[in-house]
């Protein structure tokens, strides 16, 4: 009986001794997996802009904050959208834009997140690249970007029967001038969405709804620059739609192991003692 009693005694001081080495473990990986959370995107939802009326053609200008386009055009159409207040003849780019009347023949009437929307024209001929700088990034960290894209015809083109297709491409440079465009192929700084199809000019089906992408880059210098561009046929007008832009950086593997090590240890001890007992 005594063997017996110190044989539990020696196991219950081992499960004490090994529960504060464990529980830091476990707490040290938690805090690791944390902190690298957090979305490094200003002004993701496009709420901060100037000029609402209730829309913004932004092309060409910083009136959309922490925002900027590349290689713009005098015939493209990019503006941030007010999805809960884009009513009346002003379009849903407002005023300010070359084609005041602009509609869709089926706009989004709320976001997933009920925030603005971006739109631009994905025509390749008239295109451009938004942009925004991210500063404090860490060399060698994978960042994953995750955001909405939806897509819609411009009323008064598209050909009935016909199909459109339009898609985003996502890039992610050390320069400002690398920005994503036509000409580039999918590779280790650039990523596509998946392809949105729908009928050109067929009402209320000439529309997707939003959907979630997600994409991952590792990063190369602290300072990189992310480009959304819309990517879609010569000479015709579907709109790419953008909202809800959430760049994370994504714990490292050997973080999740440490995690998962301390949590099976820590189960394992907590089960040999209930049996023990």
């Amino acid at each position: 009986m005594m063997n017996t009693n110190c044989t539990r005694f020696q196991d219950l001081r081992v499960s004490r001794t090994m529960r504060l080495p464990l529980m830091t473990l476990l707490l040290a990986a938690f805090a690791a997996v944390s902190s690298s959370g957090g979305n490094l995107i200003t002004n993701s939802q496009f709420a901060t802009a100037t000029g609402f009326s209730p829309d913004l053609d932004f092309e060409g200008s910083s009136d959309l904050s922490n925002w900027s386009t590349i290689g713009s055009s005098t015939s493209a159409l990019d503006c941030v959208v007010n999805p809960s207040t884009s009513v009346g003849s002003n379009g849903l780019c407002g005023s300010f834009a070359f084609s005041p009347t602009l509609a869709l023949y089926n706009p989004p009437t709320s976001t997933p997140t009920k925030g603005n929307y971006v739109l631009i024209d994905a025509d390749s001929a008239d295109e451009v690249a938004l942009q925004q700088k991210l500063t404090g990034l860490t060399v060698g960290t994978t960042y994953q970007v995750r955001f909405y894209q939806a897509a819609g015809e411009q009323t008064g083109f598209g050909t009935a029967g016909n199909n459109a297709s339009v898609q985003w491409q996502v890039c992610f440079e050390t320069t400002a001038a690398a920005a994503c465009n036509q000409a580039n192929t999918p590779g280790t700084n650039v990523k596509d969405s998946a392809v949105m199809t729908f009928p050109e000019n067929d009402g209320l089906l000439s529309a997707t709804s939003w959907q979630v992408q997600t994409v991952t880059f590792k990063a190369t210098a602290a300072t990189q620059y992310l480009s959304f561009f819309a990517l879609g046929p010569s000479g015709a007008p579907p709109m790419a739609l953008l909202t809800d832009v959430e760049m994370t950086a994504l714990p490292e593997p050997g973080t999740l192991a440490m995690f998962g090590m301390g949590a099976a240890m820590f189960l394992g001890a907590y089960r040999v003692r209930r049996v023990r007992k």
